[in-house]
């Protein structure tokens, strides 16, 4: 598919999750569109876990799901989510989406990877790591 059938496609899914999932929370849209980046062997989502960190300056040790989750609506579990936050949520995941697939058309994915790997080297040395967590012989 083409980055705007892609696009096209997500604002189906995020604007009315109910048309294509049951029940069209977050977690199962989520759980979707893994699914179809699964089927496309991870070209779907290629980067986004990256530009997701770097946009949040968040360590990549966390899903984009719930890189997602944690900015939008913190310190709130899953079940405890109200219709106006899953809404909240989707209308989140579809932007960013959105902005991240145009970003890729634009840039390619490599140079996304190659940003990436430059933004873990300036957080390295930024914030070294405690003694204890140092390897052997550094």
């Amino acid at each position: 598919m083409r980055t705007e059938e892609w696009i096209d496609w997500i604002e189906h899914v995020t604007t009315r999750p109910s048309m294509w999932i049951q029940p069209g929370t977050y977690d199962n849209v989520v759980a979707f569109l893994a699914g179809y980046d699964l089927a496309l062997q991870g070209a779907f989502l290629a980067g986004f876990d990256e530009w997701l960190a770097m946009r949040y300056r968040r360590a990549h040790n966390m899903a984009w799901s719930g890189m997602i989750r944690r900015e939008v609506i913190p310190n709130v579990d899953e079940a405890e989510l109200s219709d106006g936050q899953q809404s909240e949520l989707l209308l989140a995941l579809r932007q960013l989406l959105v902005e991240f697939m145009q970003h890729r058309k634009e840039v390619g994915l490599r140079s996304i990877y190659h940003e990436y790997e430059k933004w873990l080297k300036r957080r390295r040395n930024a914030a070294p790591l405690p003694d204890r967590y140092q390897r052997p012989g550094a």
